[in-house]
């Protein structure tokens, strides 16, 4: 990944996030890439909101093609009713569990910080939180009370914009097949891991499960037999190719219509009694 994917990446994530009680809310009502300091003031925006720009960025001596850039995240919450501020900062009366009326600055900066770890986890890129800004308030005339935090983010991005490794340490997730008699397999795997490029050609999110017949599998997202994904996020789906050998592999849609394999390939022998 390079700036413009990470970043990409990260307003992605943070837009998706909601609360896991009902009404399940969006945690931030508004999320932007900005390249403008201080746009954070803006009563505009849908509070509580979150901007994110990136700023300065050093190179990797030992590897040119990689380089650590720094981003700045800031969040902004807002309150009415009270007098210093504090249901901005801790949180007051809400409107639900499932809701973000009410929630306070260090409430949603928790949801912040797990997503994060998401994005470490799962996205194929490491980013951390390198500094925390001190709070800033202030009473904006018909907003109430404002608070505002701004975090420095640090991450090694590439310089390029292709990414080709579908799992974050370059490994193929294994695909496994179990045959069940009756010309049946059952075919299980985990899912990738969810990013703004997903291919959007494809009716499950870019995700594309292949069959060819005998020992060789299937060397593209086109070749061979296609199984049908009901949702995508089953992660285990019974097959019934009949009695033979055949073999599997799994392919995920990134960058714009570029594709790669994302499973190890499976050889197996289904029979039928």
């Amino acid at each position: 990944m390079n700036t413009w994917q990470a970043l990409r990446q990260l307003t992605y994530l943070l837009a998706k996030q909601v609360w896991p009680d009902s009404p399940g809310e969006k945690v931030f009502r508004s999320v932007h890439a900005t390249a403008l300091p201080g746009a954070e003031s803006s009563s505009a925006l849908r509070m509580p909101f979150c901007l994110l720009r990136p700023i300065n960025a050093t190179a990797d001596k030992q590897s040119p093609s990689l380089k650590t850039q720094g981003f700045e995240a800031t969040i902004v919450t807002a309150s009415t009713g009270d007098t210093l501020g504090e249901f901005a900062l801790i949180g007051g009366q809400r409107n639900s569990q499932g809701s973000s009326r009410g929630r306070g600055l260090l409430e949603v900066e928790e949801v912040f910080y797990q997503t994060l770890d998401f994005l470490n986890q799962k996205s194929g890129i490491r980013i951390q939180v390198a500094s925390n800004g001190s709070v800033e308030g202030e009473y904006l005339d018909g907003v109430g009370y404002v608070a505002a935090r701004r975090y420095g983010l640090e991450s090694l991005v590439g310089v390029d914009r292709d990414y080709l490794e579908a799992n974050p340490r370059g490994l193929l997730v294994p695909l496994a097949a179990l045959p069940l008699g009756g010309g049946q397999v059952q075919l299980s795997w985990d899912n990738p891991p969810e990013r703004f490029d997903f291919n959007d050609e494809t009716p499950i999110g870019g995700l594309v499960l292949r069959r060819a017949s005998g020992a060789t599998p299937p060397a593209s997202p086109t070749s061979g037999t296609g199984i049908t994904l009901v949702t995508g996020f089953e992660e285990s789906i019974t097959d019934t190719p009949g009695a033979g050998t055949f073999s599997y592999a799994l392919f995920v849609g990134y960058n714009e219509g570029n594709w790669v394999r994302y499973s190890s390939a499976i050889t197996v022998t289904s029979v039928v009694t």
